[in-house]
């Protein structure tokens, strides 16, 4: 029996990689002749910079970079080629935070440090993997590090996080870095929420980063004069385009003041690993992400594997911590939990090889 095994992250306690090991720990215990490959995956946020690291080689250059709080760290960008790959979780996301949460203050001035950094390497393609981000400031803050200017009323200067929006009134693209101009660059989002609205960055992301009701409040007032000021500074109208809402915003600003293209983390990164051709030649695909809820299927990694496997005509597995619906879910798939809640990688590897007995 032939098996790939490509699992997404459990968030805050597997990376993708761990999670594939488990489970072909637990494949092998059961069918010790099994042939296993492993091909963890990702939709651009946590995790995602290993997994094309993994599938594609390339050098992990180490930089220095503010987290979404200030606060300087040492981080990294993969330089795999022609193409720079720069993770926004890693470099001020909220993994790099730990338990600290402020949705006014954080910012995403850390990936334009990074960004900078890699166009001294002269990279034809860059490709921001856009997800898991701490901030609700539009990607206002790695503009600002990219030299973009941006000013308040009665001349107020920028501060960083999305508490300063509301404030804006104009925006200086002249200063841009005009290295910038050379590059194509993709952003691979993970969710494609539109910038603004019930369904936008603010309302349902923001809460996570610690945002109360009264933040929601101010942040979506401030995305909305961010999207006004920068449509008019740059003739160009996105904030209802899919995915604009993708890491609070960033890839709306990015996409505008740049021209950067917003495709799908999940349908990018499996193009990039050759996944469907791996499907395609198997006999059994196992996934797994921590928790399965509306939104696995719905453009995130996890959806698009069980789509494959549907179009391949191939019995996929779903090995989850915990299930929140699955009314949207390929009649394919199999989808089981390996523990109540949180699973480790002993409720994985032990979930796996029950399943083949």
């Amino acid at each position: 029996m032939r098996i790939l095994i490509a699992p997404t992250a459990y968030k805050g306690s597997l990376s993708p990689a761990e999670v594939a090991q488990a489970i072909q720990a637990g494949a092998l215990k059961a069918i010790p002749d099994a042939i296993t490959e492993l091909a963890p995956i990702a939709d651009g946020g946590d995790g995602s910079l290993s997994v094309l690291k993994e599938n594609l080689g390339g050098e992990l250059m180490e930089v220095e970079a503010d987290d979404a709080l200030g606060v300087k760290r040492k981080t990294h960008w993969l330089k795999a080629g022609d193409r720079a790959i720069i993770e926004l979780a890693a470099i001020c996301g909220l993994g790099v935070l730990g338990e600290i949460r402020d949705a006014l203050s954080a910012s995403t001035f850390g990936l334009g440090q990074v960004m900078k950094e890699a166009l001294n390497s002269n990279p034809k393609e860059m490709l921001l993997l856009l997800g898991g981000s701490a901030s609700t400031d539009g990607g206002s803050g790695a503009l600002a590090a990219l030299g973009v200017r941006f000013l308040g009323k009665h001349d107020i200067p920028f501060h960083r996080g999305g508490a300063f929006l509301p404030f804006l009134e104009t925006v200086d693209l002249s200063e841009l870095d005009k290295r910038i101009h050379s590059v194509a660059i993709e952003l691979a989002v993970d969710v494609d929420n539109p910038l603004l609205g019930s369904n936008g960055a603010t309302y349902i992301y923001a809460p996570q980063k610690g945002a109360s009701r009264n933040d929601l409040l101010d942040l979506e007032r401030g995305l909305t004069t961010f999207a006004d000021v920068l449509e008019s500074a740059s003739g160009r109208e996105l904030r209802n385009r899919a995915g604009t809402g993708a890491a609070g915003g960033t890839s709306f600003g990015l996409a505008i003041a740049l021209g950067a293209k917003i495709v799908s983390g999940a349908e990018r990164i499996i193009q990039l690993i050759d996944l469907p051709r791996k499907i395609a030649e198997t006999d059994l695909v196992i996934t797994g992400e921590g928790k399965i809820d509306r939104q696995s299927f719905m453009g995130k990694a996890i959806g698009r594997v069980a789509s494959l496997c549907d179009q391949l005509h191939k019995p996929c597995w779903i090995v989850c911590g915990a299930v929140e619906r699955t009314d949207n879910y390929q009649e394919n798939c199999k989808i089981v939990r390996a523990a109540e809640g949180y699973a480790t990688a002993g409720d994985i590897e032990l979930t796996i090889a029950k399943l083949f007995e």
